[in-house]
């Protein structure tokens, strides 16, 4: 599966994600990865991270995210679990793309910036959980 390099326990709260990111960034330094890959993964962080913030805990219990970030010799991949509503990226259909500019809504393009992004996508619902990892090209 590939080196292990990081595996956290966040809370389903905004001041979670910062550390984070933080984390990963510090345990992918010695990998020494190009600016551009990193920001990727940072990004995909962000964006997971901040989608099940908003839509996948319908109450307001206190929830974890499993992080896992594994390093391969051709992408790095981070993995995420958690507790939410079932939502799988993979088959969900994209928003269509608004005739202008004044008709564009604010938000709903995450998807699409993630499926742009990652190498692969894959998910999985087991035992009432969502499993979710997304690859990135470490070129």
């Amino acid at each position: 599966m590939g080196e292990e390099r990081l595996h956290l326990t966040l809370a389903n709260r905004l001041d979670a994600l910062e550390p984070a990111r933080q984390a990963m960034v510090a345990c992918l330094a010695p990998a020494a990865l190009h600016p551009k890959v990193l920001f990727k993964l940072e990004l995909v962080l962000e964006e997971i991270f901040m989608n099940l913030l908003w839509h996948a805990f319908k109450d307001a219990a206190e929830h974890t995210i499993e992080l896992t970030v594994h390093l391969h010799p051709d992408e790095v991949a981070l993995s995420f679990e958690d507790d939410g509503i079932a939502f799988d990226p993979t088959q969900a259909a994209e928003p269509p793309f608004p005739a202008s500019l004044l008709d564009a809504p604010i938000g709903g393009r995450g998807l699409k910036l993630l499926r742009r992004t990652a190498r692969s996508l894959s998910y999985e619902r087991r035992e009432d959980r969502n499993r979710l990892r997304v690859a990135v090209a470490r070129t």
